[in-house]
């Protein structure tokens, strides 16, 4: 089994006329649990558990 670590950061740009300036609007800490080996996989399972 192994222990995966991670960190989240969620952000948003400030105004329409520059995107590229951001705040962040959530930011946290997790861990996980897996027996994947998959760089890949472990990925979309991360971004999947984020999202929802």
């Amino acid at each position: 089994m192994n222990l995966i670590y991670y960190k989240i950061k969620i952000v948003r740009p400030i105004g329409k006329d520059n995107p590229s300036t951001y705040e962040t609007i959530f930011e946290g800490y997790g861990t996980m649990d897996t027996n994947a080996r998959d760089p890949a996989y472990i990925e979309d399972c991360l971004s999947s558990s984020v999202l929802y």
